[in-house]
């Protein structure tokens, strides 16, 4: 009965993951165990309380620091560009340049306090939300720093010196792997990644834990138990030292302490659920943002999953346990890894089996080089032989585009994960195969994209300075503009993971406005990589038709500008009138409503990123738009939007959305 609920409210925790209720999860479970086991009536009061401290402290964010002339605290993060300050009950964001800050630095700052604003962009890594998920929310322009107390490790040095002897990929490969600080830049970290084969479980401390068992098994040949397990530990010292903002390193590394504490003197009095509980709250008492923290969530839920599933795993032959015991762990992170790439791999489970013991004899390696061995020939053959391996196992990869879970899919797959655990633990076999057939069923009915076929919506994607904008019409699509940047290739980390994640597998119809390089910057990044139709840049091409979709271009002169020479796109869809500016400045829109004294519209997608060069009052009050949309980059060198047009745009009635600040702009058929 105990075990059921506890899974029941796993369950319900992982609903709660999805719903941002995080801080939550652990209280719940802990409440659960507590009402219906060693308290009894008590529980009930006691759970009632761990909620209320959990809703309590998840208040404590909206608790707004007072700017100061100086701030001083700890250096509780440092990155090559940037570190965190803890000062008070807040941490701070400071940008430095070649930052050599350590871990606990005292710092005094002179600087000026504001909220954290960075540039997001659609499917890629959202720096703010990582910052924020760490608790940090406000950042410091810092105009002067002194050292109060300098840490006397210099860590970051350390691991710099140590990754000098080391050249391309052998070097990338190491600092992933080792110190958890990836360059999605190169090849290899970029194939590992796609195929999910090294984060997931190197944020979890797997690795960790692998090699102190291997080590463990090694001293065992020659020393006792104990001996064995305390010179393991000791081994892992160093590690732990340049680990410790790794919180899977961490939760490994305390729970092996502990456990051999509890072994040695205690008599095993604790169980090893009660050391992982003691462990998980000491993280949240110190800093309970830990728990909207992936690294923890892993960490902590993958070994909670094994103990909870442990009873089931033990009906099999003791052989084949630790084969059912990666299994058990491979389907329960399908979910975590759909959510973030939007497709299963169908060999992942193959996949996992064969990278899985490179990489804990790479990691065994590369400790051993830290330590002063000089292994770096055989780092380098490792590092030949991964890019071997992961190139072969990317050309025969399967994959299935399951788009963005929703809830009820999560729900459903977990249940039927846990109730076939608990047939299992019955020694139910038949019925829990068929439950297992379900499971799978669940995941391939999730990837047949019934919504997209009937669907009708259109984005204004967040392309940052630029314009990308998709219209969905019940299995046509046609993309308006790519958007682009320089730094990076934006039809593959933004365009083609958004249509993944829309479970869109093709476009019928692209069209680009004009040659700029925020409008087509990725198209031919967009051809090599996805299926694309037609492209269409020529006005004489118009009408578009595309289903029931008629798509008019309205700039049909030429100018001596290219942004005046831009098409400017209308359309009736979703029972309103769209249209689309591109670049086309105040001498185009007055030729547009010379011409077209009748336009009248519901969306205006606002000309030149809200540059003052277009949207004048006399085509606003023409076209008279309900709303304006403005795809614009945060803070970028223009200065878009431009407040004279915000202002006009406010004077006439007309609401204001704008991708800077919304992120990707949605309208489909449930709000019309």
């Amino acid at each position: 009965m105990i075990a059921c609920l506890i899974l029941l409210s796993l369950v319900f925790g992982m609903w709660c993951i999805h719903l941002s209720w995080i801080v939550l999860i652990p209280l719940l479970a802990l409440g659960l165990f507590l009402s219906f086991h060693r308290f009894r009536g008590r529980g009930i009061l006691i759970f009632s309380v761990c909620v209320a401290i959990g809703l309590g402290v998840s208040f404590l964010d909206r608790i707004e620091p007072r700017p100061q002339a100086s701030y001083q605290g700890i250096v509780v993060s440092s990155k090559d560009n940037y570190f965190i300050l803890r000062s008070g009950g807040h941490k701070y964001y400071v940008e430095e340049e070649d930052n050599e800050r350590e871990l606990g630095d005292y710092l005094r700052l002179k600087g000026t306090l504001s909220k954290l604003s960075f540039q997001t962009y659609e499917s890629r890594f959202d720096f703010q939300k990582y910052l924020n998920d760490k608790g940090v929310f406000y950042q410091i322009k810092a105009s002067a720093a002194e050292v109060v107390f300098a840490a006397p490790l210099r860590l970051n040095a350390r691991k710099d010196r140590f990754l000098m002897d080391f050249d391309g990929e052998a070097k990338t490969l190491i600092d992933a792997l080792l110190f958890s600080r990836k360059d999605y830049e190169s090849e290899i970290i970029s194939q590992a990644d796609h195929l999910n084969l090294l984060f997931l479980f190197a944020m979890s401390g797997i690795y960790v834990r692998l090699i102190l068992s291997l080590f463990e098994y090694l001293l065992r040949l020659k020393l006792s138990d104990h001996t064995s397990r305390l010179l393991a530990l000791l081994f892992m010292v160093p590690l732990l030292l340049f680990s410790l903002e790794r919180i899977g390193v961490l939760r490994v590394f305390i729970a092996y302490l502990l456990r051999l504490i509890n072994d040695r003197f205690l008599k095993s009095r604790f169980t090893y659920l009660g050391i992982l509980s003691l462990i998980a709250f000491s993280f949240l008492a110190c800093d309970f943002h830990a728990a909207y923290q992936m690294s923890f969530l892993l960490s902590f839920g993958i070994s909670f999953l094994i103990v909870f599933t442990r009873s089931a795993i033990n009906v099999f032959r003791r052989k084949k346990r630790r084969v059912i015991t990666g299994l058990t762990v491979f389907l329960f992170l399908i979910p975590i890894q759909v959510s973030l790439a939007y497709e299963f791999h169908l060999l992942q489970l193959l996949f996992q089996m064969i990278a899985l013991p490179f990489h804990v004899v790479f990691f065994f390696l590369a400790m051993i080089a830290f330590y002063g061995l000089p292994l770096i020939s055989v780092l380098v053959f490792f590092t030949k032989s991964f890019d071997i391996i992961y190139t072969f196992l990317h050309s025969i990869d399967l994959v299935i585009i399951v788009g963005q879970p929703s809830d009820f899919f999560y729900l459903l797959y977990y249940s039927l994960y846990f109730y076939m655990a608990y047939l299992l633990e019955g020694h139910r076999l038949m019925d829990a195969k068929k439950v297992g057939l379900a499971l799978a069923s669940a995941l391939v009915v999730s990837s047949i994209p019934f919504q997209h076929i009937s669907a009708q919506a259109i984005h204004f994607i967040n392309v940052g300075q630029g314009d990308a904008i998709l219209i969905e019409n019940r299995g046509r699509n046609v993309l308006i503009d790519t958007g682009g940047n320089m730094s990076f290739d934006m039809a593959e980390e933004v365009l083609i993971p958004f249509f993944k994640k829309h479970q869109i597998y093709h476009i019928d119809v692209l069209i680009t406005t004009h040659h700029d390089q925020d409008h087509d910057g990725a198209v031919n990044s967009l051809i090599a990589n996805y299926e694309v139709g037609e492209h269409v840049t020529s006005r004489n091409r118009f009408p578009i038709q595309c289903g029931d979709l008629s798509i008019e271009n309205l700039n049909l002169l030429l100018h001596d500008d290219d942004n005046d020479n831009s098409l400017v796109l209308t359309f009736d869809f979703l029972e309103a009138t769209w249209l689309l500016m591109g670049d086309a400045s105040k001498n185009v829109e007055r030729e547009i409503i010379a011409s077209h004294p009748q336009l009248d519209v519901d969306y205006l997608k606002i000309g030149h990123h809200g540059s003052k060069t277009a949207t004048s009052e006399e085509f606003v009050r023409a076209v008279a738009p309900e709303v304006a949309i403005i795809s614009v980059g945060m803070h970028n060198f223009y200065g878009h939007p431009d407040d004279e047009v915000l202002k006009l745009l406010a004077k006439c009635g007309v609401e204001i959305r704008r991708t800077d600040y919304e992120g990707t702009i949605s309208f489909n058929s449930d709000l019309f």
